[in-house]
């Protein structure tokens, strides 16, 4: 019941796993507190790969082995729940907040909608989708009706955009 599964893009992990029969009942998606986090938009990709990166990871670990990215992966955990916790030290104004209380902010945040606000591929890649929604409407309308089509309403893009289309292009 405590435990906490840590994944980079939770939500497949969980579905590869419940189809294992293993239930996951909490989880804190990485991919999702580092787009949380990075509320200046100043990261281009998330991948777990750049963030090691970015975040100066020190590592003899191998790039996309399973062994090598829960060593990154762990290292990033521990990166990110820092910057979390002093920006709600900073946001609060006192010296200390309790651990468990970030912990449980970063699973609402892995289980809720935290919007992309830069396209990760194709002709617009980096750019803001507010940008792209000034520039060419109908490449999201395309964008939208395929990824529906092809990964249906849970899909991060598809909640996304339309969350940019019912706000008249603001995120």
């Amino acid at each position: 019941e405590e435990t906490i599964m840590v994944a980079h893009n939770a939500p497949f992990d969980k579905k590869m796993l419940e189809r294992e029969g293993l239930v996951v009942k909490n989880w804190i998606c990485s991919l999702k507190v580092s787009r949380y986090l990075d509320d200046k938009d100043e990261i281009d990709s998330h991948t777990l790969q750049n963030l090691r990166y970015l975040y100066k990871i020190e590592t003899d670990a191998v790039a996309h082995d399973a062994l090598g990215d829960i060593i990154v992966l762990e290292q990033i955990f521990y990166k990110m729940f820092d910057i979390a916790y002093n920006k709600a030290k900073e946001k609060s104004g006192k010296n200390l907040v309790p651990k468990p209380k970030i912990l449980s902010r970063m699973k609402e945040i892995s289980m809720g909608l935290v919007p992309l606000r830069k396209l990760p591929f194709g002709q617009y890649k980096h750019l803001l989708l507010e940008e792209v929604y000034t520039k060419d409407k109908r490449y999201l309308q395309w964008l939208l009706t395929s990824r529906l089509a092809k990964e249906g309403e849970n899909d991060e893009i598809v909640k996304t955009l339309r969350l940019l289309f019912d706000n008249n292009g603001k995120l």
